[in-house]
């Protein structure tokens, strides 16, 4: 399964204890889960149709479909979530490898699943061409974008359309979609809401808005045997925004859902729900920010970039997203905003969520990728009285280790993204290395940070961000030095040439000489 990997990917993952193999034994019982009949046939209603997917082209564990009803005022939505928990039994080896794996890692053009492909891939995706089992969530949406009602049932629906997130956008921009593609009515009523919906979400009265956030950057791809970049957009595309309001609004509502069923249920029928939690960035970090704000204004000599007492983070960058700034300040200025946040765990309580802006907030959105979502469905069920548990199976016990897991799991998959990252970037100025120094080419770049006699600075031809350190540098603030090499100061925003000279003592990362244009 991973024969294409490089070795410094075997590395990592092996240094990550990253299994990449399942047993012989769970993939064997995969195949008879996949052809197993539905155990929660008896409770399973036929949901309403037609459902589409939209994903990337290649995607073929697809978690989510969506439909979509006009009413009188508002929305009815309809989001099947694979039902993965009908597949996966408590008692069977692959549901214990899973809570033992925990999630899917990504890789570039390669995934690392946690359910063998028979499953997630296979039987359990919401593939078209077959009916299929899911865990139905419906909302009601009232016109102003607020969801008044929630309910949650299982159902067997039917997915008419594999969608990719720029042929929607295609068809959107242009007002017209492929007419050859069967249900093209239904599907194109289906986006046209989508977009409605999305819309409402997003300008819905709510008490805090979330930050957003630049995404200027890269991400990282496998041309054959080589990594290298592809530019990111500024932002993402508007269908995978309003797509997202979807997936956000599901897990919101159920969060509550669960807060409310847990109170007066009977214990044999209890709920052990795991939620996502993102505390509020501490004061002290915010304040740093502010502060770091006022010396960047200071050298650039603009009062308008000083993070005001009165604002929030949220409006502050949208304040600055329409004063006109250059695009490395402004980058400059989101980079250095999104380190404030505290990072997001998985815990048994729940708890707001700052970067979605409620009050709590669960992932039931990914069963095929997230034990969390396993392990949710299957109390869920439990809940409605479909099946009995299991005995001698201590649900609270294994949602706190699966908590623990889950939250160990995220970091595993950004130390995998940073040392992908690092051998895209030695791959990318390779080839200068082998040219005599005084032919190698300059590479324009933005100054993004400031740490002392460390630049970080942003290649403006793939958004790679790459850190030079120079002993000439002198810093005068945290968004400053004096490079007393080219005699001039550097400010964050500023533009610099790099050259690469080869590599440091340690072998591991490359050192730059530092010029103007």
């Amino acid at each position: 399964m991973t024969d294409h990997l490089q070795t410094f990917e075997l590395d990592a993952l092996e240094k990550l204890d990253i299994e990449t193999e399942f047993p012989a034994d769970v993939l064997d019982e995969a195949e008879s889960l996949a052809l197993a009949e539905d155990p929660f046939a008896a409770f399973r209603t036929k949901g309403p149709g037609p459902f589409i997917t939209i994903d990337y082209p290649n995607s073929q564990d697809l978690d989510q479909a969506i439909t979509i009803e006009r009413l009188e005022s508002g929305w009815r939505v309809y989001y099947a979530i694979a039902d993965v928990a009908s597949y996966v039994p408590r008692e069977t080896l692959v549901f214990r490898h899973a809570m033992k794996r925990v999630t899917s890692y990504y890789l570039p053009g390669f995934c690392i699943p946690m359910l063998p492909r028979v499953l997630s891939e296979g039987a359990a995706s919401l593939l078209p061409g077959a009916p299929r089992r899911a865990a139905l969530w419906c909302h009601t949406i009232e016109a102003n974008g607020t969801c008044s009602d929630t309910h949650f049932s299982l159902a067997t629906i039917e997915n008419v359309a594999k969608l990719n997130y720029a042929q929607v956008q295609s068809w959107l921009d242009k007002g017209e979609m492929d007419t050859a593609l069967e249900h093209h009515a239904e599907i194109w009523g289906i986006l046209n809401a989508l977009v409605e919906v999305g819309q409402a979400r997003l300008s819905r009265p709510r008490k805090h808005i979330p930050t957003r956030y630049l995404r200027r950057g890269h991400e990282v791809k496998r041309a054959d045997t080589q990594l290298g970049f592809r530019l990111l957009k500024d932002r993402e595309l508007d269908i995978e925004t309003y797509n997202a309001q979807i997936s956000i609004m599901t897990n919101t509502e159920a969060a509550k859902w669960m807060e409310e069923q847990q109170k007066g249920y009977p214990s044999q029928h209890g709920l052990d729900p795991i939620y996502k939690v993102h505390p509020s960035p501490a004061d002290a970090r915010v304040e740093d920010f502010r502060d770091w704000t006022h010396e960047l204004a200071t050298a650039h000599d603009n009062t308008n970039l000083i993070f005001k007492p009165e604002e929030n983070a949220s409006s502050y960058l949208a304040r600055l997203g329409e004063s006109k700034l250059s695009m490395p300040l402004e980058h400059s200025i989101h980079r250095r905003a999104v380190l404030v946040n505290q990072r997001a765990e998985f815990a048994p309580s729940s708890a707001p969520h700052h970067g979605v802006g409620v009050d709590a907030y669960a992932r039931v959105t990914a069963p095929l990728r997230e034990g969390v979502g396993l392990f949710t469905y299957h109390e869920l069920i439990d809940m409605l009285g479909y099946k009995a548990r299991v005995k001698g199976y201590d649900d609270a016990s294994m949602r706190n280790t699966l908590c623990e897991r889950a939250n160990v799991s995220l970091r595993r998959q950004k130390k995998l993204d940073k040392a992908i990252n690092k051998a895209a970037i030695q791959n990318y100025f390779e080839a200068d290395l082998t040219l005599p120094l005084r032919e190698r080419p300059k590479h324009l770049a933005f100054v993004v940070g400031v740490k002392g006699n460390k630049l970080f600075c942003m290649l403006e031809e793939n958004h790679v961000e790459v850190f030079v350190r120079n002993d000439s540098f002198e810093a005068r603030s945290r968004a400053t030095v004096f490079c007393t090499q080219l005699r001039q100061r550097i400010r964050v925003g500023d533009a610099i040439a790099l050259t690469s000279i080869g590599w440091g003592q340690d072998n591991t990362q490359l050192d730059f000489e530092i010029s103007t244009f």
